[in-house]
C-alpha cells in the first residue's frame, strides 16, 4: 500500500487497502464506530465492523441518494443513540454524504473507504435535499480524516455506473480548472487527473473487470477529488444539484449527460483551461471530445433520458438563478434555456458550430427552433449541404455523422434544421397526412424556407439537400411538391409521402441518389423500389444503390455519394 499524503488527512491507496480499515481507525483513536453503506452494498462495512469488533458500534443502510433530509436526520439520530466518535462511509457519494450529515450535527470524525469514482471523500463540501431543493455549503467537520482507496472494491460497479461515475468526476476537474479561487494544488490536480480518467474509461469500458484499469481510473478520481476539495464548483455542478434535488434525477448519470454542454457553454470564457484540456485530452474540441466519448462508449447524451421535456426547462433555469456562484461566463436566462435546449436536443456541443435562426418564411412547431451551421462562411462556400437529421436524432449529431464521411476541407458549409422534440412529425410517412400536422407542413416549410435562403446567398446549384431516415423521407416529399430547382438531392433510406399536390416537377434533370438496406426495417425494399421508379419516370438522373443486410445506418456507397455530389458541385460556376 502507497500512502499518498499526509495529516490531517491521511490517504491510503493499494488493492487490498480496505483490510487495513480497522487497524487505521484503531491507530487513529477510534473508539466507537458507525458503519454507513448502500443497503444493497453492505458487505464491504459488514467487513470492517467485523474487523473492528467491539469498537463497531452500529451500521445504517440506505440506498436513497441526495441525502434527503428525513434519512439524514435517521442518520443523526443513530449515531446519537450510539454514542459514536467516527463514522465510516463504505460505497459511493450516498454513504459519504450521510456521513457528512452527521458531522455537521455531531462532533465526530469521518473515514471514506470510497467504491465509486464520485470524489466527495476528499472535499469539505456537503450536501442535503430537502423540500425537493439541494442545499449544499462547506464545513471543514465534514472532510473525512482517512480515506482508503482499494481498486479492487471498484469492480462491483457495472460497466455503465462506472462510466457515469468516471465522467463525474471529469467534472469536478474541468470545472476546478476554470475556476477563479481554485488553489494552485486543486490546479495540478486537476490537470494530472485528465489522462488517467480517460485512460481509465476506455479500459474499463473495453474490459470493466481489468483490475489494472480500474486502479487508473481510481487514480484519476482521487486526484478529481482533491481539485473538488480546492476549488468552487461552477454551473455544471448547480445544474446537476437542480436536477437531482428538484427531479430525482440520478446523480452520476446527470453529471456524465451534463457535462460536454456545460464545457461548450463555458469555453468561451475559459481560455486558459480549454488550451489545458485540448493538451490533456489530445484534441482542438473538447466539448466534442467528450461529447463524442459518451456515443462511442454507447452512453445517453440527452435530457430526455433522465425523463426531462421541454416545459421542466423554465424551472430549472429559475432555480438555477435563485443564487449567485462563481462561473467563467455570465449567465442569464436566455443563455441557460438555450444550453437546456441543446442538451435536451441532443445537439453536439462543438467549438466550431454556429447557430442561425430560421427562414422567417418557416412556420409552425419547428419554426422557433435553431439551425445549425458548421463549416465556411456561406458566402465563401463553394457547396453547401442542407442536411435534414433523421427521427431521434439531432442536427448536429447528423452534421457530425456527413462530416466523418468527408475529407476535410475549407470551401464546404454545413446547414442542418433542427427537428422540435428531435421528430419532424410524430407517426410514419406513410400515415394520413391529418395524423402528421402540424408538425408536417412545418417540416416542409423549414426546408422549402433554407433552400430559397441558401440560393439567394450561394446559388441553388451548389447546394446539396441530404436526408437520413425521416429526413430522407422529408427531403423526397419536398422534391416531389417543390417550386424550387433543386440540382441535387441525396436521400439515404427514405420514401416520399404520398401527396395529392405533388407534381414531380421539380424532378426533372436532378442528380438523385436512393440508397438503402435490402432488408431494412423501416423503408421495405418493394417500397423503395417504386419510389425509385417513380422519380426515374419523373426525369430525374437517378443513381440507386442497395446493400446486403438490414442496418438502418448511412452505407459505403451513401458516402462515396456523398463525396461525389460534394466534387460535383464545387464545379458549378460562381
Amino acid at each position: 500500500m502507497e500512502t499518498l499524503s499526509r495529516e490531517p488527512d491521511r490517504v491510503v491507496f493499494g488493492v487490498g487497502a480496505e483490510s487495513a480499515v480497522a487497524e487505521l481507525l484503531i491507530e487513529l483513536g477510534a473508539q466507537r464506530v458507525l458503519l454507513v453503506a448502500q443497503a444493497r452494498h453492505a458487505e464491504g462495512a459488514q467487513r470492517i465492523a467485523h474487523a473492528l469488533g467491539e469498537r463497531a458500534a452500529a451500521i445504517f443502510t440506505t440506498d436513497v441518494p441526495q441525502v434527503p433530509g428525513e434519512v439524514a436526520d435517521a442518520a443523526v439520530a443513530r449515531a446519537r443513540a450510539a454514542g459514536v466518535d467516527w463514522i465510516v462511509a463504505h460505497g459511493g457519494g450516498t454513504p459519504i454524504g450521510i456521513a457528512k450529515a452527521i458531522a455537521l450535527e455531531l462532533p465526530v470524525s469521518i473515514a471514506a473507504v470510497p467504491t465509486t469514482y464520485a470524489g466527495s471523500e476528499r472535499t469539505n463540501v456537503w450536501g442535503i435535499t430537502r423540500d425537493g431543493r439541494k442545499l449544499t455549503g462547506r464545513d471543514d467537520r465534514v472532510r473525512p480524516r482517512l480515506v482508503v482507496y482499494d481498486p479492487q472494491l471498484t469492480l462491483a460497479l457495472d460497466r455503465a455506473l462506472s462510466l457515469d461515475s468516471l465522467f463525474n468526476a471529469l467534472a469536478h476537474s474541468i470545472e476546478a480548472l476554470y475556476a477563479a479561487d481554485a488553489t494552485p494544488e486543486a490546479r495540478r490536480a486537476a490537470e494530472d487527473s485528465l489522462q488517467p480518467l480517460i485512460a481509465g474509461l476506455i479500459a474499463i469500458a473495453n474490459a470493466p473487470a481489468d483490475l489494472d484499469g480500474r486502479t487508473l481510473a481510481l487514480r484519476g478520481a482521487a486526484l478529481a477529488s482533491i481539485s473538488l476539495g480546492g476549488a468552487s464548483m461552477g454551473l455544471h455542478h448547480k445544474l446537476a444539484h437542480v436536477l437531482g434535488g428538484s427531479l430525482g434525477t440520478p446523480h452520476a448519470r446527470t453529471h456524465a449527460t451534463l457535462l460536454p454542454y456545460t464545457l461548450g457553454f463555458n469555453a468561451s470564457a475559459a481560455p486558459e483551461a480549454m488550451k489545458v484540456l485540448e493538451r490533456a485530452l489530445g484534441t482542438d474540441d473538447p466539448p466534442a471530445f467528450l461529447y463524442d466519448l459518451q456515443r462511442t462508449l454507447g452512453l445517453a447524451t440527452s435530457l430526455r433520458t433522465l425523463g426531462l421535456s421541454e416545459s421542466a426547462l423554465p424551472a430549472i433555469v429559475n432555480a438555477a438563478l435563485q443564487v449567485r456562484y462563481p462561473n467563467p461566463r455570465e449567465l442569464d436566462r436566455a443563455s441557460l434555456l438555450g444550453l437546456l435546449d441543446d442538451a435536451l436536443h441532443d445537439r453536439r456541443p462543438s467549438l466550431r458550430t454556429r447557430r442561425m435562426a430560421m427562414p422567417a418564411s418557416a412556420s409552425g412547431p419547428h419554426a422557433t427552433m435553431a439551425v445549425t451551421l458548421r463549416g465556411a462562411p456561406l458566402q465563401q462556400a463553394r457547396a453547401v449541404i442542407l442536411a435534414l437529421h433523421g427521427r431521434g436524432a439531432s442536427a448536429d449529431r447528423f452534421v457530425a455523422e456527413l462530416e466523418r464521411r468527408l475529407a476535410a476541407c475549407d470551401d464546404l458549409t454545413f446547414v442542418a434544421p433542427q427537428a422540435r422534440d428531435n421528430t419532424w412529425y410524430p407517426k410514419g410517412f406513410l400515415a394520413p397526412i391529418d395524423d402528421n400536422q402540424p408538425w408536417f407542413d412545418s417540416a416542409l416549410s423549414v426546408v422549402e424556407g433554407l433552400f430559397a435562403e441558401l440560393s439567394a446567398t450561394a446559388g441553388a446549384d451548389r447546394i446539396i439537400v441530404v436526408g437520413f431516415s425521416q429526413g430522407a423521407c422529408l427531403a423526397l416529399t419536398w422534391l416531389s411538391q417543390t417550386a424550387s430547382a433543386p440540382r441535387r438531392v441525396l436521400a439515404f433510406t427514405g420514401a416520399p409521402t404520398p401527396l395529392p399536390s405533388a407534381s414531380y416537377a421539380a424532378v426533372r434533370g436532378v442528380e438523385l441518389y436512393l440508397g438503402c438496406a435490402d432488408d431494412d426495417p423501416w423503408i421495405k425494399r418493394a417500397l423503395f423500389d417504386a419510389s425509385a421508379a417513380r422519380f426515374a419516370a419523373a426525369g430525374a438522373q437517378l443513381t440507386v444503390a442497395t446493400v446486403p443486410g438490414s442496418a438502418h445506418d448511412l452505407h459505403a456507397p451513401d458516402a462515396a455519394a456523398l463525396l461525389r455530389a460534394v466534387e460535383h458541385a464545387r464545379l458549378e460556376p460562381a
